[in-house]
Order: C-alpha cells, then sequence, then structure tokens
C-alpha cells in the first residue's frame, strides 16, 4: 500500500487529498486542508504556509494510520472534521456567487443553534431535525420569526453541504436524507403597480448606481446577482433595439431577454466595451432602505426590497396581457408554478377592479 499527499485545483482553491493505492485499487480521501492557488498578498501566503504545514503533518499522522491498519481501502474511514469550518471553506469557493450572503446567514443560524460546533461524522438525523424545529421555533437577529422561504434555504444549504461532504469523502452517508424538507408557504409578493412604475420612470433626477439597477430590474426582471455582473459584451444593440444574451447566477441557464429601447437613454448607461452596464454597484444591508427612499421621491411609501423590482416586471407583465409561458421564461423559471404565483396575484387586482367599477353603479 502506498499513500501520497497530492493537490487538485477546485472551485478557485486547491485541495489537498491522500491518494491511497493498494491491490490495483486507487481511494482518494481530502483531509479538508486548502490554500490559494496564486497568492496575492502577504497574508494569502501566511495562510498557505499555515496550510502546508497543516497538510504535511495530517498525512504523516494519517499515512502511518492507514498503513499500520492492515485493512484494505474498503475499511478507511472518512476523515470527518468541523461543519462550521467545512461550510466556511464552501463559502470561500463561493465568492463569485450571489448566494454568499445567504449561506453566511445560514451558517450564523447554525452557530446560534450549536454554539459548540459539532464533527461531520457526529451529525445524524436527529441533529438535523432538531436544527429544523429550531429554525421554526426561534427568532431571527431583528427579534421575528424566520420566514417559511428563509427555514427551506438554511435547511436546503445544510442539506447541499453535507451532500458535498459525502462527495468529497468527508463522511459516508448524508444524515439529511429522507427527513421531510420544510414546508413553503405562500408569501404577498412586494410589487409597484403600473401606475406606480410610470411615476418611478417620470422622475427626471440623477439616478445612483442602486437606483438606476432598481429601475432595470423593473424592467427586464433581472435579479441582482445578474445585474451586478452584467457587461456591455451580453447587450445585443440591432437597429436601435437592445437584447440581453446572458448566464443566469442563479439557475445557470442562458437566456435572451429583450429590453426597452427607451431603458437605455432613460438610465443614462454609456457603453463601454468591456466594461459593467451599471458599474460602481455593491450590496449591502442597507439596500432596502435606498431603494424605499428611491420610491420616496415619486411619492411611493412602501416597504419594498430590491428583489420586489423583479416581482414589479412580472406583474405588469401579466397585467398587459403577455402570456404566463412567455413571462415565465422571461424571469428564467424552470418550473412553471414559481410564475403561477404573480398570476394569482394579477386575478386578485383584476378582482379589485371589477369591485371598485361596481361601486360606480
Amino acid at each position: 500500500m502506498t499513500v501520497r499527499l497530492r493537490e487538485r485545483l477546485k472551485n478557485s482553491k486547491v485541495h489537498y487529498f491522500l491518494d491511497i493505492y493498494h491491490k490495483g485499487k486507487r481511494k482518494h480521501q481530502y483531509i479538508g486542508v486548502t490554500k490559494h492557488p496564486v497568492p496575492k498578498t502577504r497574508q494569502e501566503r501566511t495562510e498557505n504556509r499555515t496550510a502546508e504545514l497543516l497538510a504535511q503533518e495530517l498525512f504523516k499522522k494519517k499515512s502511518m494510520e492507514i498503513m499500520t491498519s492492515g485493512l484494505g481501502l474498503d475499511h478507511l474511514d472518512p476523515k470527518g472534521g468541523d461543519l462550521y469550518q467545512f461550510i466556511n471553506e464552501l463559502i470561500s469557493e463561493k465568492l463569485s456567487d450571489g448566494n454568499v450572503g445567504n449561506w453566511k446567514s445560514m451558517l450564523k443560524s447554525l452557530k446560534d443553534f450549536y454554539p459548540s460546533g459539532i464533527n461531520l461524522t457526529h451529525i445524524d438525523h436527529t441533529w438535523v431535525r432538531a436544527y429544523k424545529r429550531y429554525l421554526s421555533n426561534h427568532d431571527n437577529k431583528y427579534g421575528h420569526p424566520f420566514s417559511a422561504n428563509t427555514q427551506i434555504s438554511y435547511f436546503n444549504k445544510l442539506k447541499a453541504a453535507l451532500k458535498e461532504a459525502v462527495k468529497r469523502e468527508l463522511i459516508s452517508k448524508n444524515p439529511s436524507e429522507n427527513i421531510e424538507p420544510v414546508e413553503p408557504e405562500e408569501t404577498m409578493r412586494e410589487f409597484l403597480t403600473l401606475e406606480e412604475l410610470k411615476k418611478l420612470t417620470a422622475l427626471d433626477s440623477q439616478l445612483s448606481p442602486i437606483e438606476s439597477a432598481f429601475l432595470f430590474s423593473c424592467y427586464t426582471g433581472l435579479r441582482w446577482s445578474d445585474i451586478e455582473k452584467l457587461g456591455w459584451d451580453e447587450i445585443i444593440e440591432s437597429d436601435g433595439s437592445y437584447s440581453i444574451r446572458f448566464k443566469q447566477q442563479k439557475t445557470g441557464g442562458v437566456e435572451n431577454l429583450p429590453i426597452p429601447d427607451k431603458l437605455v437613454s432613460k438610465l443614462k448607461l454609456i457603453r463601454n466595451n468591456g466594461g459593467l452596464v451599471i458599474p460602481n454597484l455593491s450590496y449591502s444591508n442597507h439596500v432596502s432602505r435606498l431603494v424605499e427612499r428611491y420610491l420616496a421621491k415619486a411619492g411611493i411609501v412602501k416597504q419594498m426590497r430590491f428583489h420586489g423590482a423583479r416581482h414589479t416586471f412580472a406583474t405588469v407583465q401579466l397585467l398587459l396581457g403577455v402570456d404566463i409561458y412567455t413571462v415565465s421564461k422571461m424571469l428564467g423559471h424552470k418550473d412553471l408554478k414559481t410564475t403561477q404565483v404573480y398570476a394569482k396575484i394579477v386575478d386578485s387586482q383584476k378582482t379589485d377592479a371589477a369591485t371598485k367599477l361596481n361601486e360606480l353603479l
């Protein structure tokens, strides 16, 4: 039997693993240590030296255990490792992902639930179910209960992390398998009415990057993560008409989306080949507050997050008579059921309008 320490580049990180060869069979066992592929700062160089020393130490210890055990490859135990450290590693691999903030929030909820930390090999069905109950019975950092959508998001991320741990051979079985998912609930989508959108569009003031991005999303339905990375090389112009061809950050789907001709001039977007369509756009905890201030300029008083712009696009399209299948395609939804939520909102608005007309008689 031979055991060698090797490196593999994966998701912008170099991962250390044991390459174990015995009787014509090979097994790879990751040891939970990573380093920067090309360290650019003193801090990164220090982190790499620490990682190299740790990897060598673990290699000597683990290889000795394997060589003296006398057991074959099938008897090698998964290494395990601290759950929170492993999730932090996953987060570092997702630095280009617009979903990083949600992963960090999920990790905080795990630490609030189980402050002492836990080894991956010690997680069982009971622990996973306890975390699921915690999400439904405790408040978030603002003192409010976790919404159903947040519970679904956090629980699914834990399941994804455990699934990845199995894939990397840190544990032999996913303890979250066969545990019932969090039940979704219908939530009221926040959106602007057609009249409110007209008021917002009519504003003649210079728009900030966040205001430009919000209005852009109202007219295109793009998510923040897609607008943030949207480059001019993805904007196709033909005879004064514009369309976007891009790959969605969340779904990975490639979309071709026509955009209103006047939107580019309204937002005073200046083509910079190779540059971003809306530069200097950065997300923070204050985005919702800045969106609400933007709405207030048009006399609109509503609690609104940035994602409300995407809801606005969907409801306005349906109100204008665009069929639900086309709207679903424009939003990049993989499942028509996701789009049907907006159809219910539009049906409710039509009923309200009929009631108001009835009052006139």
